[in-house]
């Protein structure tokens, strides 16, 4: 029978290593949530800014082309849809041009670093830290985002109730 082959010798016990990689790929995907958040975020409000640029314009030929004689409510809602339009505009414009996220290391940086590195577990820590400066950054620049992303939604939804009550006290006029 062969000898039993010889067991892997145990790592030192300051071998840290494992938890440098460990650290670097939570980080990483902290970063990654942000980035996919961010995308959300600016699908939500181009959706957003799409429905309000589309149903306004046609809710306002539609009740001019009907010939109806509008009153003074519907003249309101349709007023308080147009204010709420201009909300949507102003939130998009404010999610969409804010600060934009921060993407570290850069590649300079990651260059340098990897040149300069001594061992394998503090190049993988400090790219950990680097990923973890940007995570930090973006949790306020998101922040903002999604508080501005927020008022657009809310804008389209004023918008959207706004002309349908319109159209609806505009009915008795249409028939």
């Amino acid at each position: 029978m062969p000898p039993a082959p010889a067991p892997a010798p145990a790592p030192p016990e300051d071998d840290e290593a494992p938890y440098a990689a460990t650290y670097a790929r939570t980080a990483k995907e902290l970063l990654d949530v942000q980035i996919s958040t961010s995308d959300v975020l600016d699908a939500r409000v181009a959706t957003a800014l799409g429905v309000g640029s589309t149903v306004l314009p046609l809710a306002f030929g539609l009740l001019t082309i009907s010939g109806a004689v509008l009153g003074a409510w519907v003249i309101g809602f349709l007023i308080v849809a147009l204010v709420a339009y201009i909300v949507l505009l102003f939130a998009s414009l404010k999610s969409s041009v804010g600060e934009q996220l921060d993407r570290r290391p850069n590649t300079a940086d990651l260059r340098n670093a990897y040149e300069n590195a001594n061992d394998p577990a503090s190049f993988e820590r400090w790219i950990a830290e680097e990923l973890l400066e940007s995570v930090d950054y973006n949790d306020d620049v998101l922040e903002l985002k999604a508080r501005w992303a927020g008022v657009a939604v809310w804008a389209l939804h004023a918008e959207g109730i706004a002309l349908a009550i319109a159209s609806v006290l505009a009915l008795p006029d249409l028939f």
